[in-house]
């Protein structure tokens, strides 16, 4: 069983199922959890999760326990009173994203209600939320650079630029789509 499946096991067997919230049963759940988590974290990764006041980012290597530390961070955050709504987590894959806030579940079911995401879907959904303030029409798209090329590949070929076999090159993209309003 991997460390993460071990440290789930253990934290059911000391505290019971999902549905069963220790802290009704006068337990200091936040310490428990902290001294729980503090062997499994080196002291930076131990900081990030403990520090309340203020944003936190975590830039770290490949397999260097990013996920387990802002795991960590998100439940103690819920188990210290902060409302779960308030916290924001910010990624750069949906996987990664998906993986954290689910992990964090798993210590407590209010981490569900954390908002998390790309920082791609996260700045889709504010200029969504206020396109109407920023001037744009509510059903506004936003493309990447394949989708935009071929975009501009289809109008293209519809209006006899270019032939329907072959894209425009990069830079004749870039000119076409930077004239765009």
């Amino acid at each position: 069983m991997s460390n993460f499946g071990q440290d789930i096991k253990n934290f059911k067997i000391r505290f019971g199922n999902a549905k069963s919230n220790p802290c009704s049963k006068g337990e200091n759940f936040g310490e428990i959890f902290l001294d729980d988590i503090k062997s499994k974290l080196n002291p930076s990764q131990y900081e990030a999760v403990t520090t309340v006041d203020g944003a936190v980012l975590v830039i770290a290597g490949a397999g260097s326990g990013k996920t387990r530390a802002i795991e960590y961070r998100v439940a103690h955050l819920v188990e210290k009173g902060i409302d779960p709504k308030s916290i924001l987590l910010l990624t750069f894959t949906r996987k990664a994203a998906h993986e954290m806030l689910s992990r964090a579940s798993r210590h407590d079911p209010r981490c569900k209600d954390v908002e998390g995401g790309t920082f791609h879907s996260f700045a889709f959904k504010v200029l969504k939320k206020y396109a109407h303030i920023l001037g744009l029409s509510g059903s506004f798209s936003i493309l990447d650079e394949a989708d935009a090329s071929e975009a501009v590949h289809r109008c293209g070929s519809k209006l006899d630029f270019f032939d329907k076999e072959r894209k425009p090159q990069k830079k004749i993209r870039s000119v076409l789509l930077s004239a765009c309003p």
